[in-house]
C-alpha cells in the first residue's frame, strides 16, 4: 500500500502538465536501467541467473506473492470495522495494482471508491483511507528498529541503519504522542490545523500555486471519524502493517537464496536490514518510484556482499520486484473485474449508512 496523503489543488492541469509525472517516471526508469545499472551489471548474466532459478523456488515465490496481500487485508479490517477479510484482500490487490502503475497516486481514490462499493458510509471509507496511510507509514519507519535488533542478535553493527532506526523511532514516537494528545484535546487539534494551513498557504505562495485547504476542519473531522477505531484497533493495525513489511522480507530472502547467494555471502539479518532501510527511505515519496527502488536495494545488498556478486544481486532484486511490483498488477485487474461485477449486481448494499 501507498504512503502518500491526499492533497487537494484547485487549478486544473493542462494537457502537457497532466503527463509530466508519467514522463518523469519513464525518464527516470530509462536513465537508471539504461544508463546507470549497465555500468555495474551485465544484463545477459542477470537474465541467465534468473533463468537458472529452480521450479521449487518459483513455486515458493508464487505462494509468497499471493500471501503478500493478506496483511494488507488485515490492515483494512483493522481500519474498517465490519469489513470481511475477503473484501479487505480484494481492495488490497486492486489498490496495490493501481499504486504500481506509473505514475501512481490514485490508489487512495480507488480504496475509497471500493470500500464505498462494499456498502460502507463515506465517513467510514474516508476514516479507513486515512488510518491505513498512517499505519503504512508508521510500519515502514519502525522497520529499521527491528532491523537493528536483528543485526545486534547477529553481532553486526551498522551506523547508517542505527541512524535510520533512531530517526524512524523518533518520528513514530512523536506521531503517536500527537495522535494521543489530539484524541483528548480539541483545542490542540484546532491549533495544529491552523498552523498547518498557514504553512501550506505559504508554500503555495512560494511555488505560485493557489492551494485552497482548511486543515483545521480536516483534522477535526479526522479526529472525530477515527477516534474510536484508533483507540480500540491501533495495535492490531500496526501489527498487521508490520506483517506486510515482513512479507516483503520473506520474498526478498527467497529471491536472494534462489539465485545462489548463500548466508555466507549475504546473511538473513543483512537482507532484513536492506528491506527495512528501503522501507524507511521510501516513506519520502520521491524515492518511492520504479527504478529508484531497485537501485536502493542493489546498492545496499551489493555493499554488504562485496565485489563479485553484482549480477546475482541484480537478478535477486529483479525477481523480488517481479513478485512485489509486477505480479500485483494482473492480480489486481482480476480482482477489480470481479468486484465490479459483484457491485453492479447490487450485492454489497446492506451496510450503507
Amino acid at each position: 500500500m501507498s504512503n502518500e496523503p491526499p492533497i487537494t489543488e484547485t487549478p486544473k492541469k493542462n494537457g502537457f502538465k497532466k503527463w509530466l509525472p508519467l514522463l518523469f517516471t519513464l525518464g527516470l526508469m530509462l536513465f537508471i536501467f539504461g544508463v546507470v545499472l549497465p555500468q555495474f551489471i551485465d544484463y545477459d548474466a542477470v537474465f541467465r541467473t534468473i533463468g537458472n532459478i529452480g521450479a521449487t523456488d518459483w513455486v515458493l515465490l508464487a505462494i509468497l506473492g499471493v500471501l503478500q496481500f493478506i496483511p494488507d487485508g488485515w490492515v483494512l479490517q483493522a481500519s474498517l470495522p465490519g469489513l470481511r477479510l475477503r473484501q479487505g484482500i480484494t481492495v488490497a490487490t486492486v489498490t496495490s495494482a493501481v499504486a504500481n502503475i506509473p505514475p501512481g497516486g490514485l490508489d487512495i481514490v480507488v480504496r475509497y471508491h471500493m470500500t464505498r462499493g462494499w456498502g460502507f458510509s463515506s465517513q467510514a471509507a474516508t476514516a479507513s483511507t486515512m488510518i491505513t496511510w498512517l499505519l503504512a507509514t508508521a510500519s515502514k519507519l519502525f522497520m529499521p528498529v527491528l532491523a537493528v535488533l536483528f543485526l545486534s542478535l547477529n553481532r553486526i553493527q551498522d551506523d547508517d541503519l542505527d541512524f535510520l532506526a533512531v530517526l524512524g523511532l523518533g518520528i513514530v514516537a512523536v506521531g503517536a504522542i500527537l495522535v494521543a494528545v489530539g484524541l483528548r484535546s480539541t483545542r490542540f487539534v484546532s491549533g495544529m490545523g491552523r498552523l498547518l494551513t498557514r504553512i501550506v498557504h505559504r508554500l503555495g505562495n512560494f511555488f505560485r500555486r493557489d492551494w485552497v485547504v482548511d486543515l483545521e476542519t480536516g483534522l477535526l473531522d479526522f479526529r472525530d471519524q477515527t477516534a474510536d477505531v484508533i483507540r480500540s484497533r491501533w495495535h492490531i493495525g500496526m501489527l498487521a502493517a508490520i506483517a506486510g513489511q515482513f512479507m516483503f522480507f520473506l520474498i526478498m530472502l527467497t529471491a536472494v537464496r534462489s539465485v545462489g547467494l548463500g548466508a555466507e555471502t549475504i546473511s538473513t539479518a543483512v537482507v532484513f536490514a536492506a528491506v527495512a532501510a528501503v522501507a524507511a527511505i521510501t516513506t519520502i515519496p520521491i524515492f518511492n518510484a520504479p527504478g529508484l527502488n531497485e537501485a536502493l536495494y542493489m546498492s545496499i545488498l551489493a555493499f554488504a556482499a562485496g565485489s563479485g556478486s553484482a549480477d546475482q544481486i541484480a537478478a535477486a532484486v529483479f525477481v523480488f520486484r517481479l513478485i512485489t511490483w509486477l505480479l500485483p498488477i494482473p492480480v489486481g485487474g482480476i480482482s477489480y473485474t470481479r468486484w465490479k461485477g459483484r457491485t453492479e449486481q447490487g450485492m454489497p448494499t446492506t451496510m450503507e449508512a
